[in-house]
């Protein structure tokens, strides 16, 4: 290709099974590798994470590559929309890029300002600048988006929900693994129904009181308008959390109560509003086909349909 077309290039998605580096020949010079890695935002709480993909991905991929990228899907298949924050794993991903002398970065991100609105901006910010002042840059954006007397409690909010997703991580298979020396080529890392049990429930007991003061001290509509947003993913965050429990509970019980059916329908279908009359604002992905594609990968039982009788 090189002889009959020497002005062209040719670029590779390095991903799935063909994700690791080659370590028997060197990449010709007209050909751009893109390493990918998704699930970024909850593997890179994972020091065994970071190091293996530092020292097995991207620097061995470095070696073999003149031109390296990265592409990453944050939340694999997605987070549902649900809170999901993660300005201390985004420091550490961009922490191994530049590490790497990783050249450029592309994302898939599909989740709503409402669950993660500053991941996108920091993603873009350091994009450009990987050495920038990430505590500056983050403090800075949260008093521009929220406000100077509101900033500080939307931090210990989105700190709330780091401190979970860390938690659920750490106590993983992969993480074993990659303790013992195991390539996640695949990345077996499985968001549900995990998540649902132990990351959300208990959020909105926690959160909300600091959302809620946030909302009491802001001033400018436009950042009142964020906050609120805020609080309404929150909201409904905990109307699918209780959903889920429900589901559990009435799929094991022998003979469920209607009771329960009763009100699990009620939350399913008072969960289905909720995303259809959040389609056309930030509050959802747009569009909420996103969501049901979630649901339907992961056979979560979320449609009223399945409480009717």
């Amino acid at each position: 290709i090189d002889r009959e077309l020497p002005d062209k290039k040719l670029a590779l998605y390095a991903y799935s099974f063909y994700n690791a580096p080659p370590t028997y020949a060197k990449v010709p010079d007209s050909v751009y590798v893109m390493e990918v890695q998704n699930g970024t935002a909850q593997l890179y709480y994972s020091e065994a994470f970071r190091a293996f993909h530092l020292e097995k991905r991207l620097r061995l991929w470095k070696q073999a590559a003149s031109h390296l990228f990265f592409y990453g899907h944050p939340d694999g298949n997605g987070n549902l929309d649900l809170p999901g924050m993660n300005a201390r794993g985004i420091r550490a991903l961009y922490q191994n890029l530049s590490a790497a002398g990783v050249e450029g970065f592309s994302m898939n991100y599909i989740n709503s300002f409402a669950s993660s609105g500053l991941n996108h901006y920091l993603y873009l910010k350091l994009a450009w600048n990987p050495r920038a002042d990430f505590d500056a840059l983050y403090e800075d954006a949260l008093r521009k988006c929220y406000g100077d007397a509101a900033a500080p409690l939307v931090r210990r909010y989105f700190e709330l929900v780091e401190k979970r997703m860390e938690a659920f991580t750490l106590g993983q298979p992969f993480h074993r693994d990659l303790q013992e020396g195991k390539a996640l080529d695949l990345n077996s890392f499985v968001q549900y129904p995990g998540v649902l049990e132990s990351v959300y429930p208990g959020l909105h007991e926690e959160g909300m009181p600091l959302l809620r003061q946030a909302l009491d001290a802001a001033t400018d509509k436009g950042q009142r308008a964020r906050l609120q947003l805020l609080a309404d993913n929150l909201e409904y965050a905990q109307i699918t959390v209780g959903l889920y429990g429900l589901s559990k509970k009435t799929a094991k019980a022998p003979n469920p109560t209607r009771e329960d059916i009763l009100r699990a329908r009620d939350l399913a279908t008072k969960r289905a509003a909720w995303l259809e009359a959040g389609g056309d604002t930030n509050l959802f992905s747009w569009p909420q086909a996103h969501v049901y594609a979630q649901e339907k990968c992961f056979s979560l039982p979320f449609s009223p349909a399945i409480y009717d009788f």
